[in-house]
């Protein structure tokens, strides 16, 4: 714990110059259609960086390994600077109106000048928009088909107006370079297993949109499961619609997934009716709500950032149940967050939610809860004037909260927490379950072949035939029952981004809410050829790390660190580097590409 918040553990110790020398950063050109701005100057270890505006924001998009520097000069010149989220540690130094600021390995954060009150612009409706430079620093590809691929819609580097493109069960692979900029939309109808990928950015606008249709969000899925998104960017969403639409969708995997539209009020981020699906680290900053789960049973949110506009970072307005929230950040903005930054809206019919490690910033109010049977665990709300009103929500259980850095021990504390509500310190005695191989680092992606073991802990849970136990799944699909923690040997996965998810569940069967999951993406060839979900993928042979600096081992395990501010303590017989993993995590899960 530092300060008020939860401090995120990215890297532990700086890898000497040496190690670093292969550090790397690769940059993206626009063309001449996209939708830049000169208002900011950016560099990145002294590389330019196109700089995008959606009418009220700003953001550049590249991919890096190891530990960068950027620069960022403003036209309205900052006289001081703060970095979101708060629990990545970044401090930016000005000089010179300027500022300056060093981070190691991937991630999704905001730059922002500290001194809001005065430096807000906007119109009549929105007069006190802060202004956001957001950075979305990707972790390097680890797959890039061919252009040629016949199984892929490739799309370069350049300009593509697509229109409404419809993926199809012959051509369900989408590929989005770095640089490549798009006008239009995509649309998934009952084509299952399909990919969307990259580095590349999708403009939705559309000027002769009319009034409300979700067919013209950026992304609209309906009646297709399997569906898996990692690593492009969305924005400019100008059609009174939500931006990312599920209707009828199930088992979807969003990865390092960027939504970023502030033109009207109603354009939401991501916007799921789909079962059994996780999103992880994601960043939305739209006008409306971030992340609105309208209906859909047993979502998982990792790592998610939201910087919503006037309205809530996480809703949930439908019937809905066994939601999960892990890491997530909301971080904004400061002048203006009327509404709950998270906010029940289906009454009693959304049930056993579970929020986890979540850090508020900014909002002024930070719950909103009705229904029964909530837990909320290691919250951490910066303000003490943010209150909370749960009107007819029941057994409402607060697990290490911190309001303003005070320990919540009581509802006589803070009485807005609602009649029906119980408050503790860390209890020792929760039930648990955490997944700690493969090792995990937010600073990386975790990268694997297509097979690899899952090894976890289960705590304050004792498991027996016939008793208490656990489901597990991979990509939404369940893959049994049970009663041990032994390790779980899971192959052939698919290439791309895969969720794999841990749910305890009690004698009778019935799940508990307490869980764990983790995305991994599978590094492999041919990724056009890749067909449909579980399946054999021995044709692939995994990606081999660049060069033999970035070969590590832990515990006698070779992985690839890809610079993740990792520091070797020497060779093993094989040559493979030996790290020491430090116990000063923050108490967050950890991330590096693991083989």
């Amino acid at each position: 714990m530092r300060g008020s918040f939860i401090v995120r553990a990215f890297s532990m110790i700086a890898v000497p110059t040496a190690l670093l020398a292969g550090s790397q950063v690769i940059t993206y050109p626009a063309p001449p259609e996209a939708k830049t701005s000169t208002d900011f100057t950016v560099t990145v270890n002294g590389q330019p960086l196109v700089v995008y505006k959606d009418v009220r924001y700003y953001f550049v998009n590249f991919s890096m390994a190891g530990t960068v520097t950027m620069n960022v000069r403003w036209t309205l010149g900052f006289n001081s600077a703060v970095v979101r989220p708060l629990s990545h540690g970044i401090t930016p130094v000005v000089t010179n109106k300027s500022a300056t600021f060093t981070f190691t390995g991937p991630r999704n954060i905001s730059l922002e000048s500290n001194d809001d009150e005065g430096r807000a612009y906007g119109d009549g409706e929105w007069p006190d928009v802060v202004p956001a430079l957001l950075i979305f620093a990707n972790p390097l590809e680890v797959n890039v088909p061919s252009p040629t691929d016949p199984a892929v819609q490739y799309y370069g580097p350049g300009y593509h107006e697509i229109g409404t493109y419809a993926l199809t069960a012959a051509k369900k692979t989408v590929y989005l370079a770095g640089g490549a900029y798009l006008h239009g939309r995509f649309h998934v109808r009952g084509v299952n297993d399909a990919l969307i990928f990259g580095r590349g950015i999708l403009n939705s606008w559309d000027p002769n949109a009319g009034g409300p249709n979700q067919e013209e969000a950026a992304i609209f899925t309906q009646n297709c499961s399997g569906l898996r998104v990692q690593g492009i960017t969305v924005t400019h969403n100008g059609t009174w619609a939500w931006t990312t639409v599920f209707r009828g969708a199930s088992q979807v995997v969003f990865d390092n997934y960027h939504v970023v539209s502030w033109i009207m009020w109603n354009d939401d981020g991501i916007q799921p009716r789909a079962d059994h699906s996780v999103f992880n680290r994601c960043f939305s900053a739209v006008a409306d709500d971030d992340y609105s789960m309208t209906g859909g049973n047993h979502q998982t949110y990792l790592n998610c950032v939201g910087r919503a506009g006037a309205s809530r970072t996480f809703q949930v307005w439908y019937p809905a149940t066994f939601g999960v929230y892990k890491g997530c950040e909301v971080i904004g903005p400061a002048t203006r967050h009327e509404w709950a930054a998270i906010l029940f809206e289906g009454g009693d019919q959304d049930q056993n939610f579970l929020f986890e490690d979540l850090n508020v910033e900014v909002s002024n109010k930070w719950l909103e809860a009705h229904g029964p049977n909530h837990y909320f665990k290691d919250i951490n709300v910066l303000k003490s004037t943010c209150y909370a009103h749960n009107p007819d929500a029941s057994n409402l259980v607060f697990e290490n909260l911190r309001v303003g850095g005070k320990l919540v021990l009581s509802t006589s504390d803070m009485p807005w927490l609602g009649g029906q509500a119980t408050c503790k310190a860390t209890d020792p005695t929760t039930p648990a379950v955490r997944i700690y191989s493969p090792t995990r680092y937010d600073s990386c992606d975790v990268v694997t072949g297509p097979s690899f073991t899952l090894r976890f802990t289960v705590s304050n849970w004792n498991m027996t035939p016939g008793g208490k136990g656990f489901r597990w799944f991979v990509n939404g699909k369940d893959m049994g029952l049970r009663h041990t923690a032994d390790p779980i040997d899971i192959t052939d996965l698919p290439i791309g981004p895969n969720a794999v998810v841990i749910k305890l569940v009690d004698e009778a069967g019935q799940y508990i809410r307490f869980m764990d999951a983790i995305v991994v993406t599978v590094a492999g060839q041919n990724v056009g050829a890749q067909r449909g979900g579980l399946q054999s993928l021995s044709q692939h042979t995994p990606a081999v790390a660049a060069d033999p600096m970035d070969l590590f081992a832990i515990d006698g395990r070779r992985i690839a660190a890809r610079k993740c501010g990792l520091a070797p303590l020497g060779r093993d017989r094989t040559g493979v580097y030996l790290i020491r993993q430090s116990d000063n995590t923050g108490g967050r899960a950890r991330r590096i590409v693991a083989r």
